[in-house]
């Protein structure tokens, strides 16, 4: 009995030390990490020469040592540490047997024959072996940032303006362009990568190396799943759990503040995370497809080599599918020769603005009928008929969608039929048609020459790129069931009903705020952003002007003109007009207000005469 009550006074007494140690270590390797991360995008983005090879050479070896003698320590903590999850414990010492490899690789103090080749190039297991400390680093601090009350507008706010930031500097670097670029140029073009726009101000397959185009394609995908779906994943994946905190903000910033009690995505807490694997799994084998498809139609045109070509389909996909429409080609189009490749990139744009609460539920649908076949086939058992898999907002999503698509593709005919699409053959017109009916409702990739657009189409674009994509996808815009809600309620309206429903479900009063909220505020800043514009380059036709707003604005990305034909000052108007449409009007306006509780006191209600 002594024995135990001795063990667990010093259980009590060392149980504190422990958490202090580990807490303070864990701000060490923090920013250490981010300061050897900043060494290797250094490395990385500018030419070296002999002296600044061993310069770097020395610096990420003080780093290796600094962080063995900081997991030395804390894996003898961990040791008495009971509250730490055997999962952390096991990956920092993993993480600290591979300090130990590149220690041994940076001195060479053995001659080992085995890993000889690595001697000189060693970055390719430097760099890996950092970036992986350094997301571990990272996880901690998100689970330790969940734990704490936030705003969640602000944090996705946060989030989408460090990557803006980050992206901006990784084009800037030398080794990201050919020739240079501009500060501004740069801003716009990580901004637009980011925020899923398109609009671009230099030739991207001419300007950016290899390099860059890497940057460009992860701000792409970062940006179209949104950052705070990855920052989900690193902060379970190295965490103990998810409470019940946690999950709601992670729920209401990666759907949206409140939009999570809207979008049917998991009635369960429980089924956050759950949703965040489904959503990430789902883009990833969506683009791998798309990307596979495009490799197998671009073998009949000419790469430097087989890589270019995947890098090629892949950069595509992603760009489709995130509703960005940045192309490689030389004129800012995708190859207009070649069909199929329109309609692959246009389903996978369709499939990404889509939303991935309609996705996840045909998905549904599918797998019910695949295993209604086997189960009748194999095991001769009946049909089975689960509930409807469709909700109330994927209802209003998929309608709208399909109602906007007829009725653009309608318009197209009648105003480009024999216009921007009179010499091609009948089946090109069809299949140009429907691209140019689903383009601009968040893709931003077009087939003809923007400029020889008749003027209602213009007007017409900017009526489909404010409405948008629908929520929970990849596309921008005030998004379909917003317009879907507010053009039923009018109408509801002026029948004379007082309540709106719609599938059998009464509107809330609380969405029908926020619908209007949305609207309002979405129509004031558009209008902002085109009277700065105007002031700045008044020179310009108003057309222009307003069409490029309402693209940027609305992550759309189409033009009239070339973007490039802005001043720096329309430029910066533009950029923050797509910064936010991303993040979202109202979520613009809520980001820096905290979070009031509700007065219980009401007031004499009146009505207003309008």
């Amino acid at each position: 009995m002594n024995v135990i009550n001795t063990y667990q006074k010093v259980q009590d007494w060392i149980q504190p030390i422990c958490r202090i140690v580990v807490k303070v270590s864990d701000r060490i390797l923090f920013f250490l990490g981010i300061i050897a991360i900043l060494g290797v995008i250094y490395d990385i983005g500018f030419e070296d020469s002999g002296d600044d090879v061993e310069e770097f050479r020395s610096f990420y070896l003080l780093y290796i040592i600094a962080c063995l003698i900081i997991g030395a320590i804390r894996i003898f903590f961990n040791i008495f540490y009971l509250g730490k999850p055997l999962r952390q414990k096991i990956i920092e010492f993993v993480l600290l047997v591979l300090f130990a490899g590149g220690y041994e690789l940076l001195t060479q103090r053995q001659n080992w024959q085995g890993i000889s080749f690595l001697y000189e190039s060693y970055i390719y297991y430097i760099y890996p072996v950092f970036f992986l400390a350094f997301l571990y680093s990272i996880s901690k601090n998100i689970a330790s940032f969940y734990s704490k009350k936030a705003n969640a507008s602000f944090l996705l706010f946060s989030t989408f303006f460090l990557l803006s930031g980050l992206g901006t500097v990784g084009l800037l670097l030398p080794k990201s362009t050919h020739d240079g670029i501009g500060f501004i140029d740069a801003l716009l073009t990580s901004v637009s990568a980011v925020c899923t726009t398109g609009l671009t101000v230099v030739d991207t397959s001419s300007t950016f190396t290899g390099f860059g185009l890497w940057i460009i394609m992860l701000l792409m995908q970062f940006g179209g799943l949104g950052v705070m779906t990855f920052a989900g994943i690193l902060g379970r994946m190295f965490s103990s759990g998810i409470s019940f905190q946690q999950q709601m903000l992670l729920q209401d910033t990666i759907m949206g503040e409140k939009m999570s009690e809207i979008i049917d995505l998991g009635d369960k807490l429980s089924e956050v995370m759950g949703t965040i694997y489904k959503i990430v799994f789902v883009t990833l084998l969506v683009e791998g497809i798309g990307a596979f498809c495009l490799y197998l139609i671009s073998l009949e045109y000419a790469f430097d080599s087989a890589w270019d070509r995947i890098f090629f389909s892949l950069f595509h996909s992603i760009s489709s599918f995130c509703n960005v429409g940045i192309t490689l080609s030389s004129d800012g189009r995708i190859i207009e020769t070649n069909h199929w490749y329109q309609l692959i990139i246009a389903f996978l744009y369709i499939i990404g603005g889509i939303g991935f609460p309609i996705v996840f539920a045909f998905y549904s649908q599918i797998k019910n009928f695949i295993r209604n076949i086997y189960n009748k086939i194999f095991l001769r058992q009946h049909y089975s008929f689960p509930a409807h898999s469709f909700g109330v907002n994927p209802k209003i999503a998929l309608w709208t969608t399909f109602i906007l698509t007829v009725l653009s593709a309608v318009v197209i005919v009648l105003l480009e039929w024999n216009n921007t699409l009179v010499q091609e053959t009948f089946i090109e017109k069809i299949i140009g048609v429907f691209f140019l009916a689903t383009t601009p409702r968040g893709a931003g990739i077009t087939i003809v020459d923007m400029e020889l657009i008749t003027y209602p189409t213009a007007l017409f674009y900017m009526l489909m790129m404010w409405i948008g994509a629908s929520p929970a996808g990849t596309g921008g815009g005030i998004k379909t069931t917003t317009f879907a809600v507010a053009f039923l309620n009018v109408w509801n309206i002026a029948k004379g009903n007082e309540t709106l429903v719609i599938f059998g479900r009464e509107v809330g009063a609380e969405s029908m705020k926020r619908i209007y909220a949305v609207l309002s505020i979405s129509i004031v800043l558009m209008g902002v952003f085109t009277f700065l514009v105007y002031s700045f380059d008044g020179e310009l036709a108003l057309m222009n002007i307003v069409f490029e707003v309402f693209s940027a604005f609305n992550n759309c990305g189409l033009s009239l003109i070339n973007t490039a034909s802005f001043s720096p000052e329309s430029k910066v108007v533009l950029t923050i007009a797509m910064f936010g449409g991303r993040v979202g009007s109202l979520t613009l306006f809520t980001a820096f207000l905290y979070k009031r509780s509700k007065k219980k006191l009401k007031y004499p209600s009146q009505e207003i005469i309008f």
